[in-house]
Order: C-alpha cells, then sequence, then structure tokens
C-alpha cells in the first residue's frame, strides 16, 4: 500500500483534498488496515492538526445501510413485512398527495391522490415517488408556493431508529456511532469541520469546477443537533466502527441478520422498467459519478442496503457487491465474493467530487493485492510453523518409551495441544441423564479433559465403562451450589462448561432447570472475571422458547404454563447476561431420543459420532405447518405440539456430538449471535421429514439489573 499512501499525502499536499480515512478489511480477519491522511481542519490561522483514524465523520447517506439493517430486523422478527402498507408505521404517508406538475402559466401545484400504498420495500430501494426536496427543482418549487425553504432534513421519513444502539451497535461492540454526537463529550470534540471544492457546484449538486483547490468552510451542511434521529442521513461515526457493521454483512456471521434476510439485503430489487430508467440516467457523467464512476454501461441494479454491480468489474469489484455513498464525499463497498469490504471518509462538498472519486477507485483497487499477499503471507507463516513443529513432535515422539508411545498416538496433536491448549478442560453438569451420559463419550472422543459434576458417582459409575471412568476428573456436588461450582472450575482449570442437568423434571415439580442456570452463569462469572477472560457455557432450555417464523408468536404461546415456566425462566435469566462477561448459548431442545434405546453401559468411542444437525436461532428453521393447522380452534395449537414433538426431534448422540465438536473448535460461532438455518436447503431429507434438528438461541440482550437481583 505504500504507493497508494504516496499518491493520498500529495493530494493533501496539493490541497486536492483536506484529508481522508481508509478503512479495509476480509471476512476471515487476515488483513485490516486503516489510515488517516490530512489535517482535521484546512481554516486560516488555525495550527493544522492531523487528521485521526479515530475522528468522527457525518457519514450522511451511508447511515442508510444501518437504516436498512433495523428495518430488516423488525422484519425478520415479523414485527412488520416489507410488503405492507406502511402508512401502519408512519401515519404520515396515509392519504398522500403526488405533485403532477404545475399549471400552465402559473406557479399552482397540480396535486392528486395517491391510488397505491408505499411500502417499506420501496422506501429501501428509493422507489416510492418520495425525495429529498432539495434535490429536487419541482419539489423546491412546490415549497417556494407553500412559502416554504427547501432543506436537506425534509423528508427523512425513517428516523424511529433509537432501536439501533441496542440491536446494531452494542452486538458489534460499537460505541461511536451516533445520530447526536453533541450528546457525548468525547464524540463531540472528535468531530471534524467541513472542507469545500472551491468555485461552487452545478446543476447537479457537484463540483462546478473539479480542479480547483480544496479550502475551508464555515458552511453548516448538516447540524450535529438535528432533533431527529434521521436514518437517511443522520449518523456520525468512526470509520473503523462503520467498518465492523461492513465486516459482519459481507461475512454472513449472523450479528446483525440471519442468513436468509441478509442475502434479501443484498438481492437486486428494481422492477426491469425501474432499472432501465435508471441505467438511462447514467448517461450524464455527474449522474454516472453518483453511481460509482464506472465505466459506461455498467450494469447496476439496486438492494435493500444499497446499489449493486451486476458484472464484475475489472480490478475493483465482483459482480454482486453492494455498495454507497455519503454527501461528504463518503463511500463504503461490501463484495462478499472477494470477502472484503472497505470505506473512504471525508468531510468534502460538493459531493460526488471527481477528484476523490479517483482517490476512492484507487485506493479500492489497492486492497486487493495488499490481501492477496496477506493470505500469501499468513500461509507461508503457518507452513513453516507446521512443518517446524512435525518435524520436533515426531523426534520427541521417536524418544519416548514404549508405554508413552501408546498413551500418545498422534505425537503432532500431543505437541500442538501442550503448546496451544488445542484440547479444552470441560465440566459437563448433568453427567448421569439421558442427553449427559452421552456427552461424555463425545467429549472425549473430541479430545476434551472432563471433570463431572454429579451428586451421585455410583450411578455414573453403574452406566460407564471402567475404561471411561478412568479417563474422568469426578467432583461430588450440588448443581445450584454456586460456591460448590466455582471451586469445581478453579480447582481443575477449567475453560468450558456444558450444563444439561435439570432439564427432565415433571411439571408438578420444583422447577430446577432455572436455578442451576442462575448458579452455572454466577460460577462462571465470578471465575471469568478474575482471569479477564469469560468462560465458555452452553446451558439448556427447551424448544417452546424460539419464534415460529412469519409470526410474532413463540412456540411458548401455545404450551401450557406448567410446561413452559422453567425453560421462559432459564431464558429470562440467561438473556440479560452480557457477552463480555460470558460466552454463553442456550441449547433450545425438543423432543430427543437414542439411537440405541437398550443401551446400559456407556463406553469411549475410537472416533467421534458425525452429526446432520440444522443449526437456527431465536426462530425455527424450516417451519411448515402441518395439516392440523387446519382445524378449527385447536388446530393451530395440535399443529405446534405436532411438529416440536415429531418433525424437530433430534438423537441425544447428535446433540451430544456437536456441544463437543463446537467446543473443540473453540470459535465464537455461537456467542452472543443468531445462527439461522442456512442449511437446511442442503442438507439431505430422510424419509420425508426434516433431519435431526437442534435448535439455538444465541443472541445478546444486556440489561444491567441481572448484576443487581
Amino acid at each position: 500500500m505504500t504507493a497508494l499512501e504516496d499518491r493520498f499525502e500529495a493530494a493533501v499536499a496539493s490541497s486536492d483534498i483536506a484529508g481522508a480515512v481508509l478503512v479495509v478489511g476480509d471476512t476471515s480477519g487476515d488483513f485490516k488496515y486503516e489510515k488517516a491522511f490530512g489535517v482535521r481542519s484546512l481554516k486560516e490561522g488555525e495550527p493544522k492538526i492531523p487528521l485521526r483514524v479515530d475522528d468522527i465523520f457525518w457519514i450522511a447517506s451511508c447511515t442508510k445501510l444501518i437504516t436498512a439493517i433495523a428495518a430488516l430486523q423488525c422484519v425478520e422478527k415479523g414485527q412488520f413485512s416489507l410488503d405492507e402498507d406502511v402508512t401502519r408505521l408512519l401515519p404520515e404517508l396515509k392519504d398522500i398527495e403526488i405533485l403532477q406538475g404545475f399549471g400552465k402559466g402559473t406557479e399552482n401545484p397540480i396535486m392528486v391522490k395517491a391510488t397505491k400504498i408505499i411500502t417499506l420495500r420501496q422506501l429501501l430501494t428509493h422507489t416510492s415517488g418520495l425525495a429529498y426536496d432539495v434535490f429536487d427543482p419541482a419539489l423546491q418549487r412546490w415549497r417556494r408556493f407553500r412559502g416554504e425553504e427547501a432543506h436537506f432534513t425534509n423528508g427523512s421519513l425513517i428516523y424511529r431508529c433509537t432501536y439501533m444502539q441496542r440491536y446494531v451497535w452494542k452486538p458489534l461492540g460499537i460505541t461511536h456511532i451516533s445520530f447526536h454526537p453533541e450528546k457525548d463529550p468525547k464524540m463531540g470534540s472528535s468531530m471534524l469541520e467541513m472542507s469545500q471544492r472551491l468555485g461552487g457546484e452545478n446543476m447537479f449538486g457537484t463540483p462546478a469546477y473539479p480542479s480547483a483547490s480544496a479550502a475551508w468552510t464555515g458552511d453548516e451542511v448538516w447540524a450535529p443537533n438535528m432533533p431527529d434521529d434521521s436514518g437517511g442521513a443522520g449518523g456520525h461515526a468512526r470509520p473503523a466502527e462503520y467498518l465492523k457493521i461492513l465486516r459482519s454483512i459481507t461475512a454472513d456471521d449472523g450479528k446483525l441478520l440471519g442468513s436468509e434476510v441478509a442475502a434479501e439485503l443484498f438481492k437486486p430489487q428494481l422492477s426491469p422498467s425501474s432499472r432501465s430508467h435508471m441505467l438511462g440516467l447514467t448517461r450524464y457523467k455527474e449522474i454516472n459519478d453518483g453511481f460509482g464512476a464506472f465505466p459506461k454501461g455498467t450494469k447496476l441494479d439496486y438492494a435493500l442496503g444499497g446499489m449493486v454491480v451486476m458484472e464484475d468489474i475489472e480490478g475493483r469489484r465482483r459482480k454482486g457487491t453492494m455498495f454507497w455513498s455519503g454527501l461528504p464525499n463518503c463511500f463504503w463497498w461490501a463484495d462478499r465474493a472477494e470477502g472484503v469490504c472497505g470505506m473512504y471518509a471525508s468531510q468534502l462538498v460538493p459531493t460526488m467530487d471527481p477528484k476523490t472519486l479517483t482517490l476512492f477507485a484507487e485506493f479500492e483497487a489497492a486492497t486487493h493485492p495488499a490481501i492477496r499477499i496477506s493470505k500469501t503471507s499468513a500461509f507461508i507463516s503457518n507452513a513453516v510453523l507446521y512443518k517446524s513443529l512435525t518435524g520436533l513432535a515426531r523426534r520427541s515422539y521417536e524418544a519416548v518409551s514404549h508405554t508413552q508411545e501408546e498413551q500418545y498416538q498422534d505425537p503432532i496433536k500431543h505437541l500442538l495441544g501442550a503448546l496451544f491448549e488445542v484440547d479444552m478442560r470441560v465440566l459437563l453438569l448433568g453427567g448421569t441423564g439421558n442427553l449427559g451420559r452421552r456427552c461424555i463419550p463425545a467429549l472425549l472422543a473430541h479430545g476434551h479433559t472432563l471433570t463431572v459434576y454429579i451428586r451421585n458417582p455410583a450411578k455414573l459409575r453403574a452406566m460407564a465403562s471402567p475404561a471411561m471412568m478412568e479417563r474422568l476428573e469426578i467432583v461430588v456436588g450440588d448443581a445450584t451450589d454456586a460456591e460448590g461450582l466455582k471451586k469445581a472450575i478453579l480447582d481443575h482449570n477449567i475453560k468450558g462448561i456444558i450444563d444439561v442437568a435439570g432439564n427432565l423434571v415433571l411439571p408438578w415439580q420444583e422447577f430446577l432447570l432455572p436455578k442451576i442456570a442462575k448458579a452455572v452463569s454466577d460460577a462462571a462469572i465470578a471465575v471469568g472475571t478474575e482471569r479477564g477472560k469469560p468462560l465458555r457455557v452452553w446451558i439448556t432450555s427447551g424448544i417452546m422458547i424460539l419464534k415460529i417464523p412469519n409470526s410474532p408468536y413463540t412456540s411458548s404461546d401455545y404450551w401450557p404454563e406448567l410446561a413452559k415456566n422453567q425453560h421462559q425462566a432459564t431464558c429470562d435469566l440467561v438473556e440479560r447476561i452480557p457477552t463480555t462477561k460470558l460466552h454463553w448459548s442456550l441449547l433450545a431442545v425438543a423432543m430427543m431420543s437414542p439411537e440405541n434405546p437398550k443401551q446400559i453401559i456407556f463406553d469411549t468411542l475410537e472416533i467421534p459420532n458425525s452429526h446432520k444437525l440444522l443449526v437456527g436461532a431465536t426462530t425455527l428453521p424450516g417451519w411448515e405447518s402441518s395439516c392440523l393447522a387446519k382445524i378449527p380452534l385447536i388446530g393451530p395449537y395440535l399443529d405446534v405440539y405436532y411438529l416440536s414433538i415429531v418433525k424437530y426431534a433430534t438423537k441425544y448422540e447428535a446433540v451430544a456430538d456437536f456441544l463437543a465438536e463446537d467446543l473443540e473448535k473453540q470459535s465464537e460461532e455461537y456467542i452472543g449471535m443468531k445462527c439461522q438455518g442456512e442449511l437446511f436447503t442442503t442438507l439431505v431429507m430422510c424419509e420425508g421429514r426434516l433431519p435431526q434438528v437442534t435448535l439455538f438461541v444465541t443472541y445478546e440482550k444486556e440489561r444491567d439489573d441481572y448484576f443487581t437481583s
């Protein structure tokens, strides 16, 4: 990137730009680049303070992507749909009139009543007919007739977005994006002043003299103290924080949207006639610049989150890349095919500045070879490390005694495990239950060191082979005793916990599930706080805590109170825990059965079992109502019972293997995020039924009252 950095330094020195911040990264995490160029202000007589990567930019229309994500989260939850009449949410659009023109020789507007509804899909794709009046001469004329002045803020309809802080920013650890930076002293002091291209703007609102220099301007294009949270243009952000959003949707990591809805975010939405009209406008250079300054004739479309290129652009983007921009010459792109995303941030007006567009194109083009070099270097480094460790391991292996040779069948794994803790020390609760007794051989087969926390060791010895018992560490205790659990975690250096205890309790008996979950959580949080690193925990609940797709109801709405109370209480408890304190996931199981109902004694496995579990979160994946749903009155209840008990049934062994496999990977795939059932269409159906299905709720919902209760 040295040549690129020289290019930007030269642009700053020649006053082509005041400055810019560049951020780019790939979805694997192997490559990340961020760099600031230039100064914070060009104001004469003031010291030229260098621009910083953590300065705050007004990102203008780049805010639209965040709004689209928030809206689609609500669609995903069933709160509203993309194609319903939006006036239920925006009553100010009810009975809206359409400006058809003006009376001949007069300034009298000709208004007609709208005959079609406006939908959220149209609002997100700019096809509703609404527009910013400051950019439309006809609307400006209409404003003058009404004795009003056109403002950039007028027309910002989707601003009811206080929701974003909790559901868009917090899941990604974002702390420096806001609609009101003036309310945060740290953000307010980091906001940048605006610069302008001298010479004014043309009829398209772009620079009239693109070769002119950049200079300071005191004009306030967007006041930071706007009363509304404008979802179309009101965001202020650190570019590196905005990159977190781009990376999440590019990687399809499930933190913001499930895979199906995330795909819809990138999906082209325009009708053939709308697409043809849009592409026809690109014959004007200024409008083509606004669409990305691509070669004339480039195929484009518009998705719910931004514009989409419909063909590869050599050296820059792959087909399907989504992108958009913000008025002060801010630009972002998200290329899923290449697995790369980035942002160019500046505070320069007028918009779509040709010099800036050239710099942005050079920045984007330079990222691809840089990423390839990064990946190649990482591959070579890993290969050299592996080769060195392999040689060392084999030399060590050849020197051990025969007894040791039998103990360490895989010398490479033994050495790597000693160096990098490939295995995990796991604490299992509920080891004598139907699921727990199958978790033991699964965890051992996946290479974990296992401690079983139980009340009755004799019961475990009666069902486990001597060979398996020899490999276990046993702690006798009560699963509701947080102090006892904490001591076991510390004494055995536990890193991961699987709690499958207390699930099979009859409805009229005492509910132990939430009590055990509370004790496990308290103990794990206490140890994690001492160590400075959260523990990994799986906690068991039931299928009824999950939501029914395309419905405002959860499965629990159809179950009797006695059947669901302990599961809902467990869910409510765990959801309150921030993932910064505990890396938790809820295992929401349905009906489970054994592979071999006659098996009494459980032994170690030579290799782990394989499983084909369909993973989903929050919402039940692959839901298809049965014919029972059509029965009057009781049909919906029978349908839910049938699907929960029959269609979503799993095998104990498959669930156990999944849990052991997840801890072996030591990934963050299911921590504090939603995991949708995107694999549904690729799994093989078995006898007309769903494959074995397990469902997970793994999303963060912080509440401070957990720590004061």
